[in-house]
């Protein structure tokens, strides 16, 4: 049996308004599906925007697939119910408890009833 690979990226490029050179050029990745990859470099070397673009945050996409279809096919609902992205700076700025902000991210999917303390419980302690 054959694994498709969970998420692949070939020849991402990307340039942030105003540069003249790309901060990607031609990146290629394949990850499995419950594997591990790191992504290791300097400063300002792109790691940040790769991410970006690798969850459909920012540019790059035509050349990405997860579960061998293309990130732009997905909705913003399925695409947010399968990619866990957490920004390196995300500092909250307003009074929200963890379990408050692990229910914002589950508005994408609607709940019919409110989520119980138990619940929450089980997606904090995750």
């Amino acid at each position: 049996m054959v694994l498709m690979a969970a998420l692949v990226a070939g020849d991402v490029s990307f340039t942030h308004a105003g540069n003249v050179a790309p901060t990607l050029r031609g990146i290629s990745i394949r990850a499995e599906a419950g594997g591990v990859l790191y992504l290791l470099g300097p400063n300002g070397s792109g790691k940040t925007t790769l991410l970006r673009c690798l969850v459909g945050l920012q540019g790059g996409g035509p050349g990405i697939e997860i579960d061998g279809r293309p990130l732009p096919s997905f909705g913003d609902g399925e695409r947010a119910r399968r990619i866990a992205y957490v920004p390196q700076h995300g500092a909250a700025v307003f009074p929200y408890t963890l379990a408050d902000i692990a229910v914002l991210g589950r508005t994408v999917r609607i709940r019919r009833r409110p989520p119980t303390d138990a619940y929450l419980e089980a997606l904090v302690s995750a």
